[in-house]
């Protein structure tokens, strides 16, 4: 940065810190184990758990006797059968190479192919081009409401296309559809490329559940800029209820919820937010929360 230039606190769009989740091996006999890395275990019988890790390790590959002649999806289906795992895990399995052997060793299944996480690609990195926003930018257009209640259309700029390109990859089409066919192509916040149609197309397709997980967990706009946040919050919320058919209650809640989420990233909120009690409380409620999504979620999905 120039010395020039004066960094002036009403600059400051965000602030926010974080805890680093450390797992605990339950099978130690020392709280030394704790690891920065994740941590594979067997609680009960059949029952894998795979908890910490990071995206730089997340689909660490490494050489393993346990994967000569895996196959993939025959394979797949039978831990999800012996062990009834959830439908929706299966991406992480193959992700999660360690917790594949595990599923191996503790099932005395018999994999019959070579290991290939090193060939899985992501989702969304099927077939992707990193020149692909050209597509977005030329084949759709952005139909959006107005404040009248007229539907316009409107330019997928490069800025659009880039952004959702980028966060999607080869999915992207899909939303930029959801944009153009069913009129939510304007943006949730002025200055950011976030579109109205990734509210819409994350509810139904990467289980988004509240308007707290869009902002901060889908878009990240709740950690770049609190105030653009907020502004954006209603027509989330607004999507979501009619994508979950939600009441007023329920949309009211909503509301409330996240703004106190956004509080804790302004600066009178994070010195309360660095005291270790309301650190703690903060943690567990989102883990609490994310543990009630999934649950809801995955009750009637066990294969």
């Amino acid at each position: 940065m120039s010395r020039m230039i004066s960094v002036r606190r009403t600059d400051v769009l965000s602030a926010w810190s974080g805890i680093r989740p450390l797992a605990i091996d339950p099978n130690a006999k020392s709280t030394e184990s704790i690891s920065r890395d994740h941590v594979v275990c067997e609680d009960y019988p059949g029952l894998i758990t795979i908890t910490g890790g990071k995206w730089t390790t997340y689909r660490r590959c490494k050489s393993c006797k346990a994967h000569d002649g895996f196959k993939g999806v025959a394979f797949f289906k039978e831990i999800a059968t012996r062990f009834q795992v959830l439908r929706s895990l299966r991406l992480v399995l193959f992700m999660a190479e360690d917790a594949v052997d595990a599923a191996i060793k503790s099932g005395k299944l018999s994999p019959s192919g070579g290991c290939m996480t090193n060939k899985l690609q992501i989702v969304g990195g099927h077939e992707f081009d990193p020149a692909s926003f050209t597509v977005l930018a030329q084949q759709y257009v952005r139909m959006k409401k107005t404040h009248g209640g007229k539907v316009v259309p409107g330019v997928m700029d490069s800025a659009a296309a880039k952004h959702l390109a980028h966060a999607y990859g080869s999915l992207a089409e899909r939303v930029a559809a959801i944009a153009q066919n069913e009129n939510l192509g304007k943006r949730l916040a002025h200055g950011y490329p976030y579109l109205e149609a990734e509210v819409a197309y994350c509810a139904r397709n990467e289980y988004c559940e509240s308007a707290v997980d869009f902002i901060a967990r889908r878009s990240r706009l709740a950690f770049l800029d609190t105030d653009a946040a907020g502004r954006a919050l209603p027509r989330v919320i607004q999507i979501l209820a009619v994508e979950h058919k939600w009441d007023k209650y329920r949309q009211k809640q909503e509301m409330q919820k996240a703004k106190e989420f956004l509080e804790t990233f302004k600066s009178s909120k994070n010195a309360q937010f660095h005291d270790g009690k309301h650190t703690g409380k903060v943690v567990n409620k989102i883990v609490a929360d994310l543990i009630e999504v999934y649950c809801l979620k995955l009750h009637n999905m066990v294969a």
